[in-house]
């Protein structure tokens, strides 16, 4: 949450829910918000790696 917050113009009562498993995690975020967050997160190294961020298919 901090990467989305810290890189976007979002707040943390912006995001929804977060469900973190093995290997990836979800986060819930406003719709027009969407693809500012995904790109941000592209540009960005999280805890030293690169993150692959992209939309659920659901």
């Amino acid at each position: 949450m901090g990467a989305i917050t810290g890189e976007t113009g979002l707040t943390g009562r912006d995001i929804g829910a977060i469900e973190i498993h093995q290997r990836f995690a979800l986060v819930e975020v406003p719709e027009p918000a969407a693809n500012e967050v995904i790109q941000a997160l592209k540009a960005t190294m999280i805890k030293g790696r690169k993150a692959t961020v992209r939309r659920d298919k659901a």
